[in-house]
C-alpha cells in the first residue's frame, strides 16, 4: 500500500470520551431503567464491532484525469453496528444522528434566516402518564408556546450527586424524571400562562452556536428503547413539511468519482487485516475485488 493520503480529523473530546466520562461519573448508569428505557452504551457489542476492514472504489474509468488516473481508491474503516445501546458503537450512532439532524436544521436556517434554540420541556413532577402519552402532550405544549418546529428528544432520567462507595468519591445517581429536549425555532410565547394551565415547565436555553454540538450532548444521555425513535421531528421541520436533500456521509463517497464506496479485499492476500488506523491510498485495480459480487457469481455458477 502507498502511504496514507489523508487522516480523519478528531474532535478535542470524542463521543466515546464523552460517554466514558458520563459513565465513569455515574453510580447506576448500567442499572437505571424505566418503561423500557435505559441510557446509551450499556449492551455487549457484536463480535465484529470495532473490526477493521477495507472499502474502496474500483471505478477506474471514473478516475480518469484525476490524481487517481488508472488507479482504484482504497481506505480502511472500522465496522460498527450503530446501535445506540452498544458499548462500542453508541459513539458512532451519536455522530451519525447528530450530523443528519444538524444538516436538517441548517437547511431550515438557510431557508428562513432564523437561528435555532435549545428548549427543555418538563411535565408535572407527579405525572403518571406513559412516555408515549407525554411525547404527544409535549407536541401540544410546543404548539401552545408558538414553537415553529425542530427535533425532540426524550430524556427519562435526571441525576443528582451522591457518594459512590465503590469508587470512594462523589458520583451521579440517575433517577426517573421524564422531560424533553428540543433544538428548534420560534420565539416562545405565553410560557407562564402555559404553566398555569398545564403544569408543564418550558425553559428557553437560548440560541445555539452549534446544532451538531448541542444534539451530540443531548443524545449522549438520552432515553434508549428498542423499536422506538430517540429523536423525532415536529412542526415546520416534520418530514411532511420540510423536504431536504438526502443526507450523504462524505466518508462513504469516492473523492474522485463520487460513487459510493463498497467493501473490497485484496485478491492475493485474502483475509489480510488492515492496519488499525484510518488511512487512504491508491492501488492497482486488478489486485482487488468486491466480496459481494464474488459471492453472487459463485452462487450463479452453483445453480
Amino acid at each position: 500500500m502507498n502511504p496514507a493520503l489523508t487522516r480523519s480529523v478528531q474532535y478535542t473530546t470524542t463521543n466515546k470520551e464523552l460517554l466514558e466520562r458520563l459513565k465513569n461519573n455515574s453510580v447506576n448508569w448500567y442499572q437505571v431503567e424505566a418503561h423500557g428505557y435505559h441510557l446509551p452504551a450499556i449492551e455487549t457489542p457484536h463480535s465484529w464491532c470495532g473490526d477493521w476492514g477495507f472499502k474502496g472504489c474500483l471505478n477506474v474509468d471514473g478516475h480518469a484525469g484525476t490524481e487517481a488516473h488508472g488507479k482504484a481508491f482504497v481506505k480502511t474503516f472500522q465496522k460498527h453496528c450503530f446501535r445506540a445501546s452498544c458499548e462500542d458503537c453508541a459513539s458512532n450512532w451519536i455522530s451519525r444522528e447528530s450530523n443528519k439532524s444538524a444538516s436538517r436544521l441548517e437547511v431550515y436556517q438557510d431557508k428562513t434566516g432564523e437561528t435555532s434554540k435549545h428548549i427543555i420541556l418538563s411535565p408535572p413532577q407527579n405525572t403518571s402518564k406513559s412516555p408515549k402519552e407525554l411525547r404527544l402532550e409535549a407536541y401540544e405544549i410546543l404548539k401552545n408556546v408558538k414553537a415553529k418546529g425542530g427535533c425532540l428528544v426524550f430524556h427519562p432520567f435526571r441525576k443528582y450527586k451522591t457518594f459512590d462507595f465503590q469508587k470512594n468519591r462523589d458520583g451521579d445517581y440517575w433517577y426517573y424524571a421524564p422531560h424533553f429536549h428540543v433544538v428548534g425555532f420560534g420565539w416562545l410565547e405565553n410560557i407562564v400562562g402555559n404553566y398555569k394551565k398545564s403544569g408543564w415547565v418550558v425553559k428557553d436555553k437560548g440560541l445555539r452556536k452549534s446544532n451538531f454540538g448541542t444534539i451530540r450532548y443531548i443524545l449522549s444521555h438520552a432515553g434508549i428503547k428498542k423499536r422506538t425513535h430517540t429523536l423525532t421531528w415536529f412542526g415546520d421541520l416534520s418530514y411532511s413539511k420540510l423536504k431536504v436533500p438526502e443526507y450523504v456521509n462524505e466518508e462513504r463517497i469516492c473523492p474522485y468519482c463520487s460513487e459510493e464506496l463498497g467493501e473490497i479485499q485484496p485478491i492475493e492476500a485474502l483475509g489480510l487485516k488492515p492496519p488499525p488506523q484510518e488511512m487512504e491510498c491508491l492501488v492497482d485495480v486488478d489486485d482487488w475485488f468486491r466480496p459481494y459480487y464474488a459471492e453472487k457469481i459463485v452462487g450463479v455458477l452453483n445453480e
